[in-house]
């Protein structure tokens, strides 16, 4: 049945492809980001990226199916090149293969600010930022405590709300202010009006696999941050706080914003600017030619 009704017409649709764009089999690569796909998606030239840590996705059913690890082992040892978001996924896998690298979040080239002000702007209010979807990764307790902790401060939260318990907070908090789905070309406007940016999620074996996308975002205008225990490039430790606990993460936001500097924000910046996904596809194609 899987043969006949996915992989099959899948087959078909590739193969058309390559015809219509006169695209030889060699010439083509397969991506798979699942190791479901594995079963269904053809296998040759493959590339295979593992960006959470699936045994703990509750929405992902084949983290636990029986052969799950044997299908990842597959996927890492069949691929061309097996790519990992985090450092902790990479350890996880015990990988040992040359072809396995850390292959992080990035960002759009387009959202990297220009013009960083050579000094601290000093606020009357302080805007804390969020952005990404609210949903059950996200900690509705590190919020109350938040908005509870520093009324004087506005939260402005950008993403949608699926989190019941992260709703009932926005609604009892009147310095919560809620923005829904933003467009990602609009994105940059809102960042340039936050002083923090916060990775407020879970503290579970799930996010501690995390490697945060907003940090990259932040990142782009400087912005001092403060997450949970995800797995953050070691290369910004110094330049943000990693916490791990509620009231950590509270007393984290005050020294990020009094110790913040312009050198601070130049290496922030600077980073994002080589965490681009053009920076990201050149890293691929780099290991594709070696590997091929």
């Amino acid at each position: 049945m899987l043969f006949l009704f996915v992989k099959l017409p899948i087959l078909c649709q590739l193969t058309l492809y390559r015809m219509k764009n006169d695209i030889s089999q060699s010439s083509l690569f397969h991506w798979i980001y699942k190791p479901d796909q594995f079963l269904y998606l053809p296998t040759d030239n493959l590339v295979y990226l593992q960006y959470d840590n699936y045994k703990d996705d509750k929405g992902y059913f084949y983290g636990r199916n029986e052969r799950f690890d044997e299908t990842v082992e597959q996927c890492i040892n069949t691929s061309l090149v097996s790519l990992f978001t985090s450092n902790r996924l990479l350890q996880q896998e015990n990988v040992k293969r040359s072809h396995s690298f850390y292959y992080p979040n990035a960002i759009s080239r387009s959202l990297i600010n220009q013009n960083v002000p050579n000094n601290i702007v000093v606020k009357d209010s302080v805007t804390i930022g969020f952005i990404g979807q609210i949903d059950n990764s996200f900690s509705s307790e590190i919020l109350e405590s938040i908005a509870t902790q520093y009324p004087q401060y506005q939260i402005v939260l950008v993403g949608p709300v699926s989190n019941a318990k992260a709703q009932e907070v926005i609604d009892s908090h009147s310095n919560i202010i809620e923005k829904g789905y933003v467009p990602y070309e609009e994105l940059s406007e809102l960042i340039s009006t936050f002083d923090i940016g916060i990775c407020p999620y879970s503290f579970d074996t799930f996010n501690t696999y995390r490697n945060p996308l907003k940090v990259y975002e932040f990142f782009s205008y400087g912005l001092p941050v403060v997450c949970t225990n995800c797995d953050v490039d070691e290369n910004t430790k110094g330049y943000l706080s990693v916490t791990s606990s509620v009231d950590e993460f509270i007393q984290k936001i005050s020294y990020e914003l009094t110790t913040n500097t312009v050198a601070k924000k130049h290496f922030r910046i600077n980073f994002a600017k080589n965490n681009c996904w053009d920076n990201r596809a050149d890293f691929v194609i780099q290991k594709l030619k070696a590997f091929t």
